[in-house]
């Protein structure tokens, strides 16, 4: 095909420069169409919200497996809607809560968000196993920060977060530090035990906002990702199937050569015919925890963080200590947390043009979807967790956590005795 051919069929194309046109187009009015609707129906919900904030006493002996029982029971709060997806597909979505642990000033509060419908459910599922607990109503202390405060003489930093590996991969779970004899020594090891401290540690003017927006898992969707874990466990449980390394593959690729070539392997011992690969000791750890994993009620999460302070109290160290917590959540042998830079305030590419411009966008964006609790559909933002894994990263202090802005219940109650007359 000569230089003229080629510029000839170009021309021929040029005529029909609209039809791509058209698509680019058609596709960013659903995108953008979808990311309204979807804005509009958290927006909608949340104003049916209220804020259970929960105190313990001082003494409180509960361990995260009474909080694994308090979702267990939250994971009923199931109603759905119909929800214009991030796919262009009108779909359900199961109601959404949210679980925040927030710290102002070096006050720190646990606070359940949910519509007011489920109220009495939520209270007596956290009453059911902390009977001493107590519970009041609180307003949405986000709107205490003005709507735009980067020009307020207010500024902040934050990030979502992500799992680094396959969700069904599951985090370190309380089981790691809390061991069968149940000692106060092993209960030192709880990593709310490092964030309370770090939220301790902030001045008048400074907050720290954790959130964890859930969803249970349902119906359909449940056995699709029930479906989808059990085959990525047969994938690391089956003999042989270790994916090679790349030095591996060539020598195979080698060896392949000479055995078409001469009907052998010259290279091949008697012991490699009979030899193929068992799951290793990592490999039984990684497949009996999906197994546990897989067996609970999970829930679809965003997880959330926002520090937030007047522009004379603003100091970027206490998101260094709220790392370190959410880092103890992970190791070799486990999932771990990693940030999502799709709701990160930064800029990181190249050139950096109006880059104030662009963090102030993020910074804004980051506190409307923490004010409206949105839950993502990006797989790559929203992950799934089991409620063992969800009570390992939210659960409510117990007397081995003494860190001084800890508020408590100044005592126990409990109920009359059943003998005692009434009128």
């Amino acid at each position: 095909m000569s230089l003229s051919d080629v510029f000839k069929n170009f021309l021929f194309l040029l005529d029909y420069w609209w039809i791509a046109f058209f698509i680019a187009a058609l596709v960013s009015f659903l995108d953008i169409w979808g990311r309204y609707w979807r804005l509009l129906f958290f927006y909608k919900a949340r104003k049916d919200w209220i804020f259970l904030r929960v105190n313990l006493p001082r003494d409180s002996e509960k361990t995260p497996l009474a909080m694994e029982q308090v979702l267990t029971g939250m994971h009923g709060i199931a109603k759905r809607y119909f929800y214009w997806s991030d796919r262009y597909i009108w779909k359900h979505r199961t109601e959404t809560m949210s679980l925040e642990i927030v710290g102002i000033g070096g006050s720190i509060n646990f606070i359940i968000g949910v519509a007011k419908r489920h109220e009495d459910m939520v209270r007596g599922s956290v009453f059911s196993h902390f009977s001493e607990a107590e519970i009041d109503i609180v307003s949405d202390y986000t709107y205490a920060v003005p709507d735009d405060p980067i020009s307020e003489n207010w500024d902040m930093m934050g990030s979502a977060f992500k799992l680094e590996e396959n969700s069904m991969f599951p985090i370190k779970t309380y089981d790691s530090w809390l061991l069968a004899d149940e000692s106060e020594e092993t209960r030192k090891n709880d990593p709310l035990a490092v964030l309370a401290e770090s939220y301790s540690a902030l001045k008048a003017g400074e907050q720290i906002w954790l959130q964890f927006v859930i969803s249970p898992l349902i119906s359909e969707e449940w056995k699709k990702w029930h479906n989808r874990a059990r085959a990525f466990r047969n994938e690391i449980d089956r003999p042989g199937s270790k994916k090679q390394g790349l030095e591996e593959e060539t020598v195979k690729g080698g060896r392949g050569f000479f055995r078409a070539l001469i009907g052998k392997d010259p290279f091949e011992k008697e012991e490699e015919k009979l030899k193929f690969r068992f799951p290793s000791t990592v490999d039984v750890l990684i497949i009996k925890a999906i197994t546990s994993k897989i067996e609970l009620p999970i829930f679809e999460v965003t997880m959330r963080n926002l520090y937030i302070a007047t522009k004379e109290s603003y100091h970027k160290y206490h998101m260094s200590l709220l790392a370190g917590a959410i880092r103890m959540h992970g190791d070799s042998t486990s999932n771990h947390f990693g940030l999502d830079n799709s709701d990160r305030i930064r800029v990181k590419y190249f050139p950096e043009f109006f880059r104030e411009h662009r963090l102030n966008y993020k910074k804004r964006r980051l506190l409307k979807h923490y004010r409206m609790r949105y839950l993502k559909e990006d797989k790559n933002s929203s992950f799934y967790l089991s409620t063992k894994e969800l009570a390992s990263v939210f659960h409510f202090p117990g007397r081995t956590v003494s860190a001084p802005g800890l508020k408590r219940v100044p005592f126990r109650t409990s109920k009359p005795p059943e003998e005692l007359p009434t009128l």
